[in-house]
C-alpha cells in the first residue's frame, strides 16, 4: 500500500502526543484539520492504556490503518 504525503503528515502529527495527556482529552476527531479531499474521516480505537489504532478513510474510501503505540494526537498543538 502506498501512503500519500498527507497520510505521512498525519502520522507525524500523531507522534509524541502521549507527552500531552490533557491535550488528548480535549481533542475530538472532528477537530483534526487536513487538506481538502485527502481524508474524509478518522476513527480512533483505544486498544489499551497507551495503544491506539487510527483508521483514516481517504477520498476513495480506502481505509488506511495506523497502529501507533505510546502516542496519540499532538496536532493542532505544533501547528499553531
Amino acid at each position: 500500500m502506498v501512503f500519500s504525503s498527507e497520510l505521512v503528515a498525519l502520522g507525524k502529527y500523531l507522534a509524541g502526543a502521549s507527552r500531552h495527556p490533557k491535550l488528548l482529552q480535549q481533542i475530538k476527531p472532528e477537530q483534526i484539520e487536513l487538506l481538502p479531499n485527502c481524508i474524509h474521516n478518522i476513527q480512533i480505537e483505544t486498544l489499551s492504556n497507551s495503544n491506539y489504532r487510527f483508521q483514516a478513510f481517504s477520498a476513495s474510501d480506502s481505509p488506511v490503518v495506523l497502529v501507533i503505540r505510546e502516542i496519540l494526537i499532538k496536532l493542532l498543538w505544533d501547528l499553531q
